[in-house]
């Protein structure tokens, strides 16, 4: 029966160190393996980190870049509009000094057309005032041929030397030096009037050709205008367009960045995750290595236990059987 217990109690211990051994040894690789993996999460968890603080720089410089390039084409439009407002005014002073110019030179020309005028009505005065006199000179004369005939007839037929006709005589000399005369000064007078006319008549040419060359001012300047809002539409348009097209790309990149951010911060959360399992198997694999462990002593507290009860009992089977063989 000693022998039977101290193989039971042996069996029970043998069994109780490998059980305790084989606990520290699984313990000891879940450690490992937990520390590995929490490192490996560590690192993970650090470039995730760092992608974060890339993906915050990338978005801190994507509003700079934005606000930049917005900045810069809002100058850019600021400075166009300011220059073409400039131009614009520069071709409006043009058109009105050209106006101005053009009516100041019609306004020259009508008053001295209204000069001219003045001086055909004064004309027309003294002509008529000069025809006045003449017919009442000619109303003189016709007195005196009336006398002068009146004495012819009253000489008789032997009066040809007399004074009556050298008196006749004389009053034809006269009435023909009184018609040349009133002819020389109706042709001086009429001369005069053309004259003025004429005058006249280039005044309006000119401002004829004053308003003509004013027309061609005015049609050249809107020409200039014209162009000049064509150009700063076109500029305009330019500008606009190179502004969408750098957005447009720098919203692509910007895009393009963060995408592969994204994807590498999932990644290593990913890994992360991944890191957390096995930490979370490490962690069971060390605690039933523990358990493991601690279960060694308690086997061999049981075989201690049970070494007596096992040898009664085979002690008593051995008895038994030796009994009946003796039998």
């Amino acid at each position: 029966m000693a022998a039977i217990s101290t193989a039971i109690m042996a069996g029970a211990a043998l069994v109780g160190v490998g059980t305790s051994l084989y606990g520290v040894s699984q313990k000891q690789a879940g450690d490992k393996a937990a520390a590995a993996a929490a490192q490996a999460q560590a690192a993970a968890s650090a470039q995730q980190t760092q992608i974060a603080g890339q993906q915050a720089q990338l978005e801190a410089q994507n509003a700079i870049s934005a606000s930049q390039l917005q900045a810069s084409y809002a100058i850019g439009q600021a400075g166009t509009s300011a220059a073409f407002a400039q131009q614009e005014a520069a071709l409006t002073a043009q058109a009105s000094a050209a106006t101005y110019a053009a009516s100041a030179e019609s306004a020259r020309l009508n008053q001295e057309n209204i000069g001219y005028q003045q001086q055909i009505e004064d004309t027309r005065r003294t002509a008529m005032e000069l025809t006045g006199r003449r017919d009442q000179m000619e109303q003189f004369r016709q007195a005196q041929r009336a006398r002068s005939q009146s004495l012819v007839a009253a000489t008789g037929a032997g009066a040809q030397f007399g004074s009556g006709l050298q008196g006749a005589r004389g009053q034809i000399s006269g009435q023909s030096g009184v018609n040349l005369l009133g002819i020389r000064q109706n042709l001086e007078l009429g001369r005069s009037i053309f004259d003025i006319n004429a005058y006249i008549s280039q005044n309006q040419i000119a401002a004829s050709q004053n308003q003509l060359q004013l027309a061609y001012t005015q049609a050249g300047l809107q020409t200039q205008e014209a162009q000049l809002k064509a150009g700063y539409a076109t500029q305009q348009a330019g500008a606009t367009t190179d502004y969408y097209t750098q957005a447009a790309a720098q919203t692509s990149a910007y895009s393009a960045q963060r995408a592969a951010l994204q994807a590498a911060y999932a990644g290593y959360g990913g890994q992360i995750s991944t890191q957390q399992g096995n930490i979370a198997a490490a962690q069971g694999q060390s605690s039933f290595g523990q358990s493991l462990f601690a279960a060694g002593p308690q086997i061999m507290q049981a075989g201690n236990l049970f070494a007596p009860l096992g040898a009664s009992l085979f002690g008593s089977s051995t008895s038994q059987a030796s009994s009946t063989s003796i039998v």
